[in-house]
């Protein structure tokens, strides 16, 4: 468990966001709607509990894919409205949120699933 906050931030710094939480779990995931979101073939989450995430700065904007991909199908996707960097995923019914890995200022913090 991580004893100092999580911090992360969109590519032109729009959007900041802090973590008082522990990481439930680190994944990739490979679906076609993840892919098309990001631009990578595989894409490492770090996933929180929603209440411990907050924005320090900026808006969110949201995207609800029509694809029948799971990640389109089941969620939002939260990106910058300025320089259009995905941070976050959250699945339609739940309480955890995943953060786009390459967001945290601290990188190490993810750990890759064994």
């Amino acid at each position: 468990m991580n004893k100092t906050p999580i911090t992360g931030q969109c590519h032109c710094g729009y959007v900041c966001y802090v973590v008082n939480g522990p990481v439930v779990k680190c994944s990739y995931c490979d679906c076609r709607g993840c892919q098309r979101a990001t631009g990578a073939l595989n894409v490492p989450f770090v996933t929180v509990t929603s209440a411990d995430l907050a924005l320090t700065r900026g808006t969110l904007a949201e995207f609800h894919a029509k694809g029948g991909e799971a990640c389109d199908a089941h969620g939002t996707w939260y990106y910058c409205p300025k320089c259009g960097s995905p941070l976050f995923w959250k699945a339609t019914d739940g309480t955890e949120t995943d953060i786009f890995a390459g967001t945290l200022d601290d990188t190490t913090i993810f750990q890759a699933p064994k």
